[in-house]
Parts: structure tokens; C-alpha cells; sequence
């Protein structure tokens, strides 16, 4: 059978860099995206030096249209078939909806919807084909509903749904889709927001540990993984609570201001 390969965006750094490592540790190649080559080949020779895998990088920006079929092209001209797929890019916009910038805000809808749409679609019929394959959505949004998060909290959402109505569709196909919801992580809790008054050491993860625990979820086949009781109270609970009662519950846990 030949080796399969595991489609990481978002591999720059954080949870999708660590989740790479994963993959490669269990013996999967490895094709890597991100927007910082440097970056991108520093990961490739640790996963190749230390697990003997094969890797392929992929420098693209995900906010392009073209990206995700340029990124799938890339490497079924490399002989790469993707059998993980995991949508890894994102980030989160913080601030008044009114006064958000609109160049900023178009760029988080391609990247953490348009483009995880079309890289499911693009990979998907091959994993059918085959008879075996994981599909892993990152939802980058907060956990919490309610002001200064409104596109970033609308993305997580659309992940949530997108990822439920596939494996849906997908049952008795052999390919498990799964949806990471990590909850606040360091370093990014740090280094994008002030964290709100209640939000202690004790609240945040590492990338390696959020990575360690989202990768289990995908290996127990699980469709909604939300790191941690609070979180998932917040997270999947505003899925059957009303819309406004959630989002006025969400200001208890809102941030204060994007740095």
C-alpha cells in the first residue's frame, strides 16, 4: 500500500506545526502550507532528520483564489495523494464589526472558510475512492459568541456546520471528519488579544498539548472536539440556546482589544 500523506495548512507555526509533527511521528509523509517558507523548510528537515519521512512544502497565501486547487495540483504533480486533509489556516479578527477593516475581514472569510471549503471538495472524492481518509477542520474562531468577534465567531460557526453536514454525507465511506475547536492557546491568546479578566495561566494551552489532545479526537473518530468544559459549554451550547441570549452570555468571556 502506498504511504499516506497528510495535508497540514497553516503549518507556519502553532497547532498546525504541531500537528505535522504528529502525523510524521505516526509515519505519514507530510505536505506542509503556510505563507513563511523559512518557516516551512526549518519544519521540513526536523520532520525528515527525526522520522525518516517525506515532506512537501507549500508556500501559498490561502487568501488567493486560486490557492487551494494551486496547492492540490502541486502535489498530484509530486505523486502526492492526500489522505488527511487537515484545515489548519486561520486567524481571528478582533474588534467593532462597523469599524473593521474591510481588506482584513475578506481575507479571514477566504481563509478560514472559502479555502477550507474548496480544499474538502478538491480531496474528498479521492479519500471516497480509496475507502479511507480524515478530514480535520480547525475552527480558529474564539469559543465566545458576542461583540468584537462577530466574522471570526460567524467562521467557527460555518466550520461547526460544514463539518457536521460532511460526515453526514460521508457515513459508510471510510473517511471521519473531524471539527477542533482548541479553545484559548498560548501562544496566540498572548500575542493577539488582552484576555479577558477571568481568563488565567491555568485556562490556556500550549500548541504542543492543544495538537497532542486535537490529534486523539481525530484518531477516536470524533466529530465535535471542543478542549475543555467551560469552552464547550460556550462553544456547542450556542448551537441550541438563542442567538441573542448566547451572544449576551458571550460578554462575560469577551475580549477587550486586539493589540
Amino acid at each position: 500500500m502506498a504511504r499516506r500523506t497528510a495535508l497540514v495548512t497553516g503549518a507556519s507555526g502553532g497547532i498546525g506545526w504541531e500537528l505535522a509533527k504528529l502525523f510524521a511521528r505516526d509515519g505519514f509523509d507530510v505536505a506542509i502550507v503556510g505563507r513563511y517558507p523559512a518557516r516551512l523548510e526549518e519544519l521540513a528537515q526536523e520532520l525528515e532528520e527525526r522520522f525518516g519521512v517525506l515532506t512537501y512544502v507549500i508556500s501559498r497565501d490561502l487568501a488567493g483564489d486560486d490557492a487551494p486547487r494551486e496547492v492540490v495540483w502541486s502535489l498530484a504533480e509530486r505523486g502526492a495523494q492526500v489522505d488527511v486533509l487537515v484545515n489548519g489556516a486561520g486567524f481571528t479578527q478582533v474588534g467593532p464589526f462597523a469599524m473593521a477593516g474591510h481588506r482584513r475581514m475578506s481575507e479571514l472569510m477566504h481563509v478560514t472558510m472559502v479555502a477550507m471549503t474548496s480544499l474538502c471538495r478538491l480531496v474528498a472524492p479521492g479519500m471516497v475512492e480509496r475507502g479511507w481518509g480524515r478530514i480535520v477542520n480547525v475552527a480558529t474562531g474564539d469559543v465566545r459568541l458576542g461583540s468584537d468577534m462577530a466574522v471570526s465567531n460567524a467562521a467557527r460557526a460555518y466550520v461547526l456546520a460544514l463539518s457536521a453536514a460532511l460526515s453526514e454525507e460521508l457515513k459508510g465511506t471510510g473517511v471521519l471528519v473531524t471539527a477542533l475547536v482548541p479553545g484559548p492557546t498560548a501562544p496566540e491568546v498572548r500575542v493577539h488579544l488582552d484576555p479577558p479578566d477571568d481568563l488565567t495561566e491555568a485556562d490556556l494551552a500550549s500548541s504542543a498539548e492543544v495538537a497532542e489532545w486535537g490529534y486523539e479526537q481525530v484518531r477516536r473518530g470524533k466529530l465535535y472536539a471542543v478542549r475543555g468544559a467551560r469552552w464547550r459549554a460556550v462553544a456547542l451550547g450556542s448551537r441550541v440556546a438563542p442567538r441573542a441570549t448566547a451572544a449576551r452570555l458571550a460578554r462575560h468571556h469577551r475580549p477587550r482589544s486586539a493589540r
